[in-house]
């Protein structure tokens, strides 16, 4: 969870060889680009406006308070995930959870945003999930049959709430959207789609952890919270979640 390489200090944001980006938008068009993925070709104007302005809305205003809730409000959330991801002891996770908190509450209180409440910016988190829903509709995905770009964007935000379990029930912000019959299924539609072998990845995961863990050569690795995705040219891609 080590947002320091980030250019805004903030999630999500990705490292590409020797270049660092930040924001969904920066990421996915930059993505698009290098691997050559269309995704939007047929989207409408309009359907191009709304998913931008569901973009900013998501960088701006749903990632700050999800972040804010789990490190700030209630630390014991960020803990769970902080441990779950990297694999470490609950002290050691709680540690990071601490000084990963000071320096975002740093940076918040720069910002109007930092001036709102809590009770402020929950209200406005749920406004937003209701505009998510409304887009999604009887809709498989955002815009109709297919998954696009700015479905990537909401699925990278909403994505964690599918696994907090009895965690989500520290905040109305989380339990809402856990519950929320569109939204859930929307996550496990895009889940199924951009990872048909997720059952496989997680088995090779698993063991890619245990023959670290167990190799001497381990004692000299911190643990990282990043993923390595590498294509048939060698190319390796690191995303920071």
């Amino acid at each position: 969870m080590d947002t320091y390489p980030s250019p805004n200090e903030c999630l999500p944001f990705i490292v590409y060889r020797d270049q660092v980006m930040a924001e969904s938008k920066r990421i996915i068009e930059f993505l698009s680009t290098e691997f050559h993925v269309k995704l939007d070709t047929r989207l409408s104007r309009l359907d191009r406006a709304t998913g931008t302005a569901l973009i900013d809305m998501i960088d701006y205003s749903m990632n700050p308070t999800f972040y804010r809730i789990a490190f700030v409000l209630h630390p014991c959330v960020g803990t769970y995930m902080i441990s779950k991801v990297l694999g470490i002891p609950k002290i050691l996770a709680r540690l990071a959870v601490r000084s990963f908190a000071a320096d975002m509450q740093a940076s918040y209180n720069v910002t109007a945003y930092g001036a709102l409440t809590p009770e402020q910016y929950e209200n406005e988190f749920l406004r937003d999930c209701e505009a998510v829903e409304q887009q999604i509709g009887d809709k498989p995905f955002l815009f109709g049959d297919e998954p696009t770009s700015y479905d990537c964007a909401v699925y990278a935000l909403l994505i964690p709430f599918v696994n907090m379990k009895n965690y989500a029930e520290v905040s109305d912000v989380y339990l809402t959207v856990a519950q929320s019959p569109i939204l859930v299924e929307y996550l496990h539609r895009l889940t199924e789609r951009a990872f048909p072998d997720l059952e496989e990845l997680m088995v090779a995961t698993t063991v890619a952890r245990s023959e670290v863990a167990d190799s001497p050569a381990s004692l000299d690795l911190d643990p990282e919270e990043e993923t390595a995705m590498g294509d048939e040219d060698g190319r390796v891609i690191r995303l920071a979640y």
